[in-house]
């Protein structure tokens, strides 16, 4: 189990309309964070919660901007935009 896993599960659902919503509706699940973990492995990717909450202290505490974030800014989002509405409940 990695964070990498993690990261690679996230570029799948930025790049797969049907994925992003059902990452989306994970939020509204009673244990969102489980239910990830969970979607995850439906997709052959192999993480856990204490990935999900390593990664988030990573994203926050970098304070940085890729240029492919950079890129993304006028769309309004970047390549972790699915995933935001969970990442308050992973702490």
């Amino acid at each position: 189990m990695s964070v990498e896993n993690l990261k690679s599960f996230l570029r799948k659902v930025n790049e797969d309309e049907e994925a992003k919503n059902r990452v989306k509706k994970l939020a509204e699940e009673s244990n969102p964070n489980t239910a990830l973990c969970n979607y995850g492995q439906e997709l052959g990717f192999d993480f856990n919660e204490e990935d999900i909450k390593t990664f988030n202290k990573q994203v926050l505490a970098s304070g940085e901007i890729t240029e492919e974030d950079l890129s993304n800014v006028s769309g309004g989002g970047n390549k972790y935009t699915p995933y935001i509405s969970i990442m308050p409940l992973c702490f």
